[in-house]
């Protein structure tokens, strides 16, 4: 594992610790076949190589990487396939557009930082707003950190391609809550 990705203003970790080569998984597979789309370690996913080739084919961005990955076992429950799909190592892009904190009803202190627009404690957010329309199809918006956020035209190719192991929330049903954290 490499260094964490940090705010270039403040200092601030904005993820976690980068996956490094060697790229080695071992899967576990509960459906029928293997996913287009998996987690990784850290901020990473693993996309099939059906994936890559739409991604590529399409001229989507905000994917980087597409590093191969060796697979070193298949657990599989069920009545899971023989045979393993090649899978890539890609990382999400961390885009220059910002979530509206207000009118994505944050419940957050006020950011420390105007570049990662961190604040010391998000406790929940109900929909999100972006400030400005991204540039990226897949991305991490500045201070929403670990929400891989995407596109119309994301969903859309998912959609095209019947990618398999891709949830995609609408923007106005999204939310999350923190558990508060005990006072010091």
């Amino acid at each position: 594992m490499g260094e964490a990705p940090r705010c270039e203003a403040c200092g601030r970790f904005l993820g976690t610790r980068e996956w490094r080569p060697p790229y080695c998984v071992e899967l576990e597979v509960w459906g029928s076949d293997l996913a287009d789309v998996a987690f990784g370690p850290g901020d990473s996913l693993l996309v099939s190589g059906r994936f890559a080739s739409g991604w590529h084919e399409e001229e989507l961005v905000g994917l980087d990487g597409f590093d191969p990955v060796q697979v070193m076992a298949v657990r599989r429950h069920g009545t899971a396939a023989a045979g393993s799909e090649p899978y890539l190592r890609v990382s999400v892009a961390r885009s220059d557009i910002a979530v509206d904190q207000e009118r994505s009803h944050f419940d957050c202190d006020p950011p420390t930082c105007p570049a990662c627009r961190l604040s010391q404690e998000l406790r929940s957010w109900s929909g999100i707003v972006l400030e400005a329309p991204p540039q990226e199809d897949i991305f991490i918006a500045r201070g929403l950190p670990g929400v891989r956020l995407a596109s119309e035209r994301f969903r859309q190719f998912c959609e095209r391609r019947r990618l398999s192991n891709v949830l995609l929330i609408p923007d106005n049903e999204a939310h999350g809550n923190w558990p508060r954290r005990p006072a010091a």
